[in-house]
């Protein structure tokens, strides 16, 4: 079946959008099978601050037509209160080679309020060109089906991309200077910015002092963001978990701290609190 082309015009340019990393062999990755991640999210405005949801990076390891690969998957709900003003459920999964971290099959699932959208995706890189064949609904629209252009190898979902992301060479990342990454979700394809922002030691709850890295990371501009980015902060060790995010919206701004961490790879710069 032939399927509508997605136009490249916001796809990843002539071959740009890779970010510098390291060798990304299963034995020498920043995670392994196993590693679960908690968090949790609140919004501050003002003098206001109420958690508002929590959320959940799992990775195991999986098979996909016949692939040795991994598994992830993000969950995110709100808590009971907000449950009852605005009700939010997350549900994404990524497979993606154990060496080399090519992105494989993407599924979304998102239900915010009375919003509805859910994605498929598999990537199909044995194409004379390759591309990605999408899936795309949400609850005012009926599910097309669409073919989108893979310029490289750059291109991933956003959760493959996360993963990916924690085995930057960071012997080839200057403070300062932006670095490139490209992903597809829904019907589009985002090419985004990095920018390496130095190290800090970080006071996170539970787990006291952490020695971190910080990164900015450039927003798709719309309706909830403000005009800054994101700042994350990883853990400046060899796992490089993520132990504290915040993004600026356009009305306060929501931050998420990581709770919980467990089946890390690497000795690890967190050593919780008892």
């Amino acid at each position: 079946m032939l399927l509508p082309v997605l136009s490249k015009a916001s796809g990843t340019g002539d071959g740009e959008g890779c970010m510098p990393l390291k060798e990304l062999s299963a034995d020498n990755l920043a995670f392994r099978a196993g590693e679960r991640l908690d968090y949790s999210m609140s919004f501050k405005w003002g003098p206001v601050r109420t958690e508002i949801a929590t959320a959940t990076l799992t990775v195991e390891n999986d098979y996909f037509n016949g692939r040795n690969v991994y598994k992830a998957g993000l969950r995110a709900k709100t808590t009971r209160f907000y449950d009852s003003i605005f009700k939010v459920r997350e549900d994404f999964n990524s497979w993606f080679d154990r060496d080399g971290l090519l992105p494989r099959r993407f599924t979304r699932d998102t239900r915010e309020g009375n919003y509805i959208a859910k994605d498929d995706f598999n990537f199909v890189w044995d194409a004379p060109e390759p591309y990605i064949a999408a899936q795309f609904e949400t609850g005012k629209k009926p599910r097309r089906s669409f073919a989108i252009p893979i310029e490289n190898s750059c291109t991933h979902d956003v959760i493959s991309l996360f993963y990916k992301a924690r085995n930057v060479d960071m012997s080839r990342v200057r403070e300062g200077e932006p670095n490139p990454m490209v992903f597809a979700i829904d019907d589009d394809v985002y090419t985004i910015g990095f920018v390496f922002r130095g190290r800090e030691t970080r006071d996170i709850k539970g787990y006291g002092k952490v020695r971190t890295m910080k990164f900015e990371v450039s927003v798709v501009k719309g309706e909830v963001f403000a005009d800054s980015g994101i700042f994350i902060w990883f853990t400046d060790d060899d796992n490089r978990v993520p132990v504290y995010i915040e993004a600026g919206l356009k009305i306060g701004m929501v931050k998420a701290t990581l709770t919980g961490a467990s089946g890390l790879r690497h000795k690890s710069a967190l050593n919780p609190k008892k």
